[in-house]
This record gives C-alpha cells, structure tokens and sequence, in this order.
C-alpha cells in the first residue's frame, strides 16, 4: 500500500510539473482520502502542494496534521506543525493563540506569553477586543501572578 502511495504522490508531482495542477490535486486528493491516519503522507502532500504554490491547500493539510497531534498529546509536534503555518500565513491570528494554547497544555506559560501577547496585540489592533480580552484572561490565568497581564485585562 505504501508503495502505491509513493507512486502515486510522483504520479501527482509529474502532473505539477507538466502543468497539469488540477489533475495532480485530484491525484492528490485520493491519496488524502486512503491516508487519513498516515501524517507522514498528509505531510509530503502539503509539501508538495506548497511547493506548486497551492498554499490554501498546503495549510489545510497542515492544519489537519496539528490539530492531530494536539488532540493526542504531541504538543511539540503540533507547536511545530503550527508554526510552519504561521510561516506561511503570519496574519493568521489564531494560530498564535493556538501554539499559545499548546504551551500552556505543555505548562510552558513563560512561552505561551510570547505567542498570546502578539496575538492579543493584533486583536486590539483589529478592533477585536472581545477575542483580545479572551486572550488576556489566558494570560491571568497562566501567571496569575503577574500583574501586568491583570493590568491588560
């Protein structure tokens, strides 16, 4: 089954290279669709998407890949997921409340702070403080002793 799978994805990456984008997603997609579980595969198809230019996509597969590891524990794994994301798209606030979330899980608030206090900042700067006050009451709740973050809220 692997093998079919490797076949398949340079079976895609033929289509790419000869223009033929559409019918390499739709290869790609059925690859997807076989290897729900296979986050190596929903991996190599993001990198491979991303590499065509089709960053949407890419993301989605990546997205798939973190929320993944969050739900099963391997935060590292997800933090690392997500900031490849973040790479791709950095005006995506979520996803720096997300790896903020993630180090939280991991009791890791002095590394949280970073990610929280940036997408705090850019929440305010939206005009969203319904989702900037969200974000600073994380913040008083994982350093509860810090009274800058209570001076935010």
């Amino acid at each position: 089954m692997a093998l079919d799978r490797e076949k398949a994805l340079r079976e895609a990456e033929r289509l790419f290279k000869a223009g033929k984008a559409p019918s390499a997603l739709v290869e790609l997609r059925r690859i997807a669709s076989g290897a729900t579980r296979d986050l190596t595969i929903l991996n190599r198809i993001g990198d491979l998407l991303l590499r065509y230019r089709q960053v949407d996509e890419a993301i989605s597969y990546y997205e798939r890949i973190a929320t993944h590891y969050g739900q099963n524990g391997f935060y590292p794994k997800a933090i690392a997921i997500y900031k490849k994301i973040h790479r791709l798209k950095p005006d995506e606030t979520e996803i720096l409340v997300r790896v903020g979330d993630l180090y939280l899980q991991q009791r890791l608030p002095g590394e949280a702070r970073t990610y929280l206090l940036h997408a705090a900042d850019r929440h305010l700067a939206a005009g969203a403080y319904d989702r900037a006050l969200a974000v600073f009451r994380k913040l008083v709740t994982a350093e509860p002793e810090d009274p800058r973050h209570r001076g935010r809220l």
